[in-house]
């Protein structure tokens, strides 16, 4: 997670994400740890590609799914709608919204 002015954006180390993948969802062979996941990988090459796809297409993860509500909901620096509120609340405006 980093910071850029006021908006946080966290990022996704996606081969790591695809190694613990290897690791929690190959059944044979065996693996016991990531770094054996990742030499699992390097050694298939390109063709781990299928298998991580098989492991998502049976664990019900659709990245196509993803990237369509990325696109449905951008993060706030992709917004063009409405002015950052300065105080944390979502209106903008830090008075209270009935008069006291």
């Amino acid at each position: 997670m980093t910071t850029i002015g006021r908006e946080q954006v966290a990022t996704v180390d996606t081969a790591k994400l695809e190694a613990i993948q290897i690791l929690n969802g190959l059944i044979e062979p065996k693996l016991d740890n990531l770094e054996e996941a990742e030499a699992f990988m390097a050694k298939c090459g390109p063709s781990v590609r299928a298998v991580v796809d098989k492991i998502d297409e049976l664990s019900g993860l659709d990245k196509k799914a993803i990237e369509e509500a990325k696109a449905r909901f951008p993060s706030s620096e992709e917004s063009t709608g409405g002015d950052p509120a300065g105080d944390g609340s979502a209106g903008g405006d830090p008075k209270p919204p009935v008069p006291a």
